[in-house]
């Protein structure tokens, strides 16, 4: 009996008998098995589709009730996870193969989130790559500001002025 209902839940939503949890007398292969989970990423694809413009119209409805600014209902668009599981390896090795060919994709939000970066984790790169662009830019300030000093220095030991130390205490100051 459930063996049976198993049968036609499968039959009616195309999902394999096995993922339901009925062992069947013949076991499914491997390769029956990607198959089925291609059919259903395919499924799963065209239905975020259908989902996804029924849900930004009642997005858009419920915030232009709350009166939102029109141009931003414009851009309003859901956002899915990815249906078929690409595995860490597969996705560096897509990245790299992009990056070296165009740079500035890979560098981008949306290169960064095909890689497999969520957007918080995004926002945390860019906050670091900020930080260590300040801080490569105050160096080469003090590298500059210190090779200046070096010229001025050299330049008055040249003419036979001494620059005193900024420890000894100048004449005549109180």
């Amino acid at each position: 009996m459930l063996r049976t209902i198993a049968l036609m839940v499968s039959s009616e939503t195309d999902i394999p008998v096995n993922d339901l949890g009925i062992t069947m007398d013949n076991p499914a292969s491997a390769e029956a098995m990607a198959e089925a989970e291609r059919k259903l990423s395919r499924t799963a694809d065209r239905q975020n589709k259908r989902f996804g413009r029924a849900l930004k119209e009642a997005m858009s409805i419920a915030l232009a009730y709350q009166g939102a600014d029109p141009d931003a209902l414009r851009e309003l668009r859901p956002i899915w996870a990815p249906v078929k599981e690409t595995s860490d390896a597969a996705r560096a090795d897509w990245y790299q193969k992009v990056a070296s060919t165009n740079p500035d994709f890979a560098d981008s939000d949306v290169g960064l989130t095909r890689a497999g970066l969520t957007l918080d984790e995004i926002k945390a790169h860019r906050a670091y790559e900020k930080q260590k662009r300040t801080e490569a830019a105050v160096d080469t300030l003090r590298a500059r500001l210190h090779a200046a000093d070096q010229t001025a220095t050299g330049t008055e030991a040249e003419n036979g002025q001494q620059q005193p130390a900024a420890e000894q205490p100048q004449p005549g100051a109180a």
